[in-house]
């Protein structure tokens, strides 16, 4: 079966996250079915970025850098 592009962004996004340990397995799956799926809001990523910080301790300002 041949992957949608949608499906290889998504395996590249994953795979990203994963060697630079940005999410938890149980965040990378769940972005990984909104990526496919293109359903991700701006909220969900603010989620998946709020309990990732809270998992690591890591306090930032909010601000971009």
């Amino acid at each position: 079966m041949t992957k949608t592009p949608d499906e290889v962004l998504t395996e590249v996004i994953i795979a990203a996250f994963r060697e630079k340990k940005l999410a938890s397995e149980i965040n990378l799956n769940a972005i990984a079915v909104g990526l496919s799926g293109g359903s991700l809001t701006a909220e969900d990523w603010r989620l998946f970025a709020n309990t990732e910080i809270n998992k690591s301790g890591e306090v930032g300002d909010g601000k971009a850098n």
